[in-house]
């Protein structure tokens, strides 16, 4: 798929040329090192959000349903 050429760069799929073919992967890594900073905050933010609602009547109910939820879901 991919024609290298005597200089060292390359053919791409869609016919462009690159002289530097490690400029592709750090292309095609970048979306992905965002899309991880991304889960990373938000897995802070609801980290943060469940400490505050811990103790909360509420909380304590949904948490119980979706156990229910769970546990029906698996038996089924």
């Amino acid at each position: 798929m991919e024609a290298e050429d005597k200089d060292g760069g390359e053919f791409t799929i869609d016919g462009n040329y690159n002289e530097d073919p490690t400029a592709i992967s750090l292309s095609l890594q970048f979306p992905l090192l965002v899309s991880n900073e991304c889960d990373n905050q938000l897995a802070t933010k609801a980290k943060d959000s469940l400490e505050e609602k811990k103790g909360s009547e509420s909380f304590i109910q949904k948490m119980k349903r979706l156990r229910l939820l769970a546990r029906w879901q698996v038996e089924v």
